[in-house]
């Protein structure tokens, strides 16, 4: 998705109410993104780099937007990764400090299995299309305490052609990425 698109992101979680609900109409909106003018493109700027994580602000009508963007190091099937991004996103106006996120490279199959590993330890996703979320809003803390003292992290899927993906990614600056956007991108 195009930073733009977060701007519709944004603007579906808004208007859908629910977490779960949000996330879907997020999904759809991945396309209406990827047309944005530049003009909300222009809006997104990046304000450092932490190891292998960039944080990044968009910076519009509706307030501040932030994230902590990393794409994987590692993927298999080998042309599985482009495209693949793994995001941590907060919106400091509504109080949301770090909410995650995956895109990956393909659809994603519906209803089936999806996972995060952090050092022998998974976390369930669930998905749709390219995009896959946590499912329990208390994993989503644990997550988060576990990236900060993680190496990697790895997200396991299945494509709509049930091939098992697996993008790797490194947590390198993830700790310091995650501070800048919980303190709204200083």
């Amino acid at each position: 998705m195009t930073f733009a698109g977060w701007c519709f992101y944004k603007s579906a979680m808004r208007t859908f109410g629910t977490s779960h609900i949000r996330f879907a109409a997020a999904a759809l909106l991945t396309v209406a993104a990827g047309i944005a003018t530049s003009a909300a493109q222009a809006q997104t700027r990046t304000v450092k780099k932490f190891g292998d994580w960039r944080v990044l602000a968009h910076d519009g009508a509706e307030g501040r937007i932030c994230f902590a963007i990393s794409a994987p190091k590692s993927s298999e099937p080998p042309a599985a990764a482009p495209g693949a991004h793994f995001y941590v996103s907060a919106w400091p106006k509504d109080g949301v400090r770090a909410e995650i996120s995956v895109k990956t490279s393909v659809p994603l199959k519906p209803n089936a299995p999806a996972s995060i590993a952090i050092d022998k330890v998974f976390y369930k996703l669930f998905s749709k299309g390219d995009r896959a979320f946590i499912i329990d809003a208390t994993d989503e803390l644990k997550v988060l305490d576990a990236m900060k003292k993680g190496s990697t992290i790895t997200v396991i899927a299945q494509s709509e052609q049930g091939v098992v993906s697996k993008d790797t990614y490194s947590l390198a600056g993830v700790a310091q990425a995650l501070q800048a956007v919980s303190g709204g991108c200083k």
